[in-house]
């Protein structure tokens, strides 16, 4: 059972952190670290043992989808495809429902292969512009990004995003499974 409510306390300990803006990158090693701590675990073993083993184990098997993804969303900024899209999809809707035609925008990109961060910095300054042409507060913006890069689209059946491969992976279902 303490094993249980140390687990529970580094998942707080990392939700706090990480909104308070602490980097991904910085907090998965140091929450593990006070994991292993708090767990009596050997601390120097552990972290270069079983904690970078499984670390480098997921960067191994996922780099190619997460660089694949970067690729993709530098051609779409490069080639000014994001910056169609979102003109496209704005003319249509007249200058009205902006910050969900941000979420759509953001979902299309993102279902369509482009890792969330990626489409996040591609779209951020489209919508910007599409905000202030509309006169609408830009503290709305990140909400309106990140619903569409980190939900629907994300989690969709076929969708081709990290969370879809890993199942596909470690349980043999097809990307089309719900």
């Amino acid at each position: 059972m303490f094993d249980v409510i140390i687990l529970i306390l580094a998942i707080v300990l990392f939700s706090v952190l990480a909104f308070k803006g602490m980097s991904a990158i910085i907090l998965g090693p140091l929450v593990s670290l006070i994991l292993v701590i708090l767990a009596r675990l050997p601390g120097v073993d552990t972290m270069l043992g079983p904690y970078m083993t499984s670390a480098s184990g997921y960067f191994k098997n996922y780099f190619l989808v997460f660089f694949v993804g970067a690729l993709f969303g530098s051609i779409y900024e490069d080639t000014k495809a994001a910056k169609s899209i979102a003109l496209m999809m704005s003319e249509i809707t007249r200058g009205k429902f902006t910050a969900p035609l941000i979420t759509l925008i953001t979902g299309v990109l993102t279902f369509g292969g482009i890792s969330g961060f990626v489409v996040y910095f591609v779209v951020y300054p489209i919508a910007l512009q599409m905000f202030r042409r509309n006169d609408i507060s830009r503290l709305i913006l990140p909400a309106a990004i990140s619903a569409g890069c980190w939900t629907f689209s994300m989690n969709s059946p076929g969708s081709p995003a990290i969370q879809n491969i890993i199942p596909m992976r470690s349980l043999g279902t097809p990307s089309t499974a719900a």
